[in-house]
């Protein structure tokens, strides 16, 4: 193979070679560019420190809620559980909407073969 491949983001492809399988009559398979992450750094560090933050109140809420307090006393700590699961999914929701942002702003699929890449 001559001319190396690269992203679209301009980090090296990586790429499947064409398969010669001789006087078999099979032709040869295209060579595809594969991008393996659609996320930015952003996306991923947003997505860490929410789920971080989101178990660090789940964690507060279970250690709290078990000292043997009646049902009007756990309520706090209810609540805090239910904050710690829901900045969790903030965290994963905001960061799959990235995602989506992201592949939508190329234009197109997240494979591409070589032909598109000219």
């Amino acid at each position: 193979m001559g001319a190396s491949v690269t992203s679209i983001a301009g980090a090296p492809a990586i790429t499947r070679p064409a398969v010669e399988v001789g006087d078999g009559g099979v032709p040869d398979a295209p060579v595809l560019e594969y991008r393996p992450e659609p996320w930015g750094r952003r996306d991923v560090i947003l997505f860490g420190v929410l789920s971080t933050i989101g178990a660090v109140l789940l964690g507060a809420a279970w250690f709290g809620s078990g000292d043997g307090q009646t049902i009007n006393g756990q309520v706090v700590y209810i609540d805090l559980a239910v904050g710690g699961i829901l900045t969790g999914s903030l965290g994963g929701a905001l960061q799959r909407f990235g995602v989506w942002r992201r592949v939508a702003s190329e234009g197109r699929g997240h494979f591409k073969q070589r032909s598109e890449l000219a």
